[in-house]
């Protein structure tokens, strides 16, 4: 009698282990949304990686988009946890973000395909007729660094530099990243692009001097309305910090 007893709470101890399923010890993933500037892809995937190594309760889901797009999603109210964007965009995600903090500079420069290379050999020459070059969609952060840096250009080149530039122009994009393709790709002979997002084994980069480029700074920040507020504070202080500065770095970011 004894001897049935204990087998019995010995099968009922294996039937509730069963039943059970997943081990106490295990826990969720936090998910952390991430709202990230187009040109900033590359070096945040290798950042997130980073930091989900080292808190593994962690999971990061980036999108991409550009800079504007990004402050518009914030203002309507979008579901994320910190943003990674451009410094001229942020006035227009509203009240949306807790204090941005610069991560990097990107810089103003001429990326110009095997195409193109034959043409254009410093800045004057993207005035010369018959160039096909890549602008950005009007209102995009993109069309906002191009046409300043067009402007401080026109200043040393003539009036006349500005108008001979439009006419070069055969499409326009909303973000840095399908510039870059289109240049690549042989659609068009150059664009003017940040020095970070020139891959220099498919495209020859003409970099400016202080009269002609423009800087214009990335900054991260968490969301108010972020609903893991603390993890979402955390992920921003890493961003900012040595470990992912090295990161972007490698990325031909420049850091402060």
């Amino acid at each position: 009698m004894e001897k049935r007893l204990v087998g019995a709470l010995v099968i009922s101890a294996a039937t509730l282990c069963m039943l059970c399923g997943t081990p106490a010890t295990a826990t969720e993933k936090t998910t952390i949304v991430a709202l990230v500037a187009a040109n900033a892809k590359a070096a945040f995937g290798d950042v997130a990686k980073a930091y989900e190594k080292a808190h593994p309760d962690v999971m990061i889901s980036a999108t991409y988009a550009g800079s504007k797009i990004i402050a518009a999603q914030i203002a309507n109210g979008a579901a994320a946890d910190i943003v990674i964007m451009s410094q001229p965009a942020v006035a227009a995600a509203g009240a949306g973000l807790d204090s941005p903090i610069v991560i990097f500079k990107n810089r103003t420069a001429i990326g110009v395909n095997k195409s193109g290379a034959e043409k254009i050999h410093d800045a004057r020459d993207l005035a010369k007729p018959g160039l096909r070059l890549v602008g950005g969609t009007p209102g995009s952060i993109v069309a906002g660094y191009q046409n300043e840096t067009v402007e401080k250009m026109t200043a040393h080149y003539g009036k006349d530099f500005a108008g001979k530039y439009a006419a070069n122009v055969i499409d326009n994009k909303t973000d840095t990243n399908k510039v870059v393709e289109m240049v690549e790709a042989g659609a068009a002979d150059a664009a003017l692009l940040f020095e970070s997002n020139i891959d220099t084994a498919k495209l020859m980069m003409i970099k400016l001097g202080d009269q002609d480029e423009v800087v214009v700074l990335a900054v991260v920040a968490s969301v108010k309305a972020s609903t893991h507020a603390t993890q979402a504070k955390d992920l921003v202080k890493f961003v900012a910090g040595p470990e992912a500065a090295a990161i972007f770095r490698h990325h031909r970011q420049e850091t402060p």
